[in-house]
C-alpha cells in the first residue's frame, strides 16, 4: 500500500502588519535558525524566526 503523508493544522503562522498588502515570502536557515522573510508590495520586509521544534506563531526578529 501507499501511504500519503497528510497535515490536518498549519505547523507555523504569521500575522502579517500589512493586511491587504501583497507579499512574497522566502525561507532560508541563517546561523542553524529558519527564518522566514515576508517582503510586502509597501517596501516593508519582515524578518520572523521559525520555531521547527514546537511550530506555532513566528516571532518577529526585525522590519526594515
Amino acid at each position: 500500500t501507499t501511504e500519503v503523508l497528510t497535515q490536518d493544522r498549519a505547523f507555523a503562522s504569521v500575522h502579517s502588519q500589512s493586511a491587504g498588502t501583497k507579499t512574497t515570502i522566502a525561507m532560508n536557515i541563517f546561523n542553524k535558525t529558519l527564518k522566514l522573510f515576508v517582503a510586502g508590495y509597501d517596501g516593508v520586509l519582515s524578518v520572523y524566526e521559525v520555531n521547527t521544534n514546537e511550530g506555532g506563531e513566528c516571532k518577529q526578529i526585525s522590519q526594515h
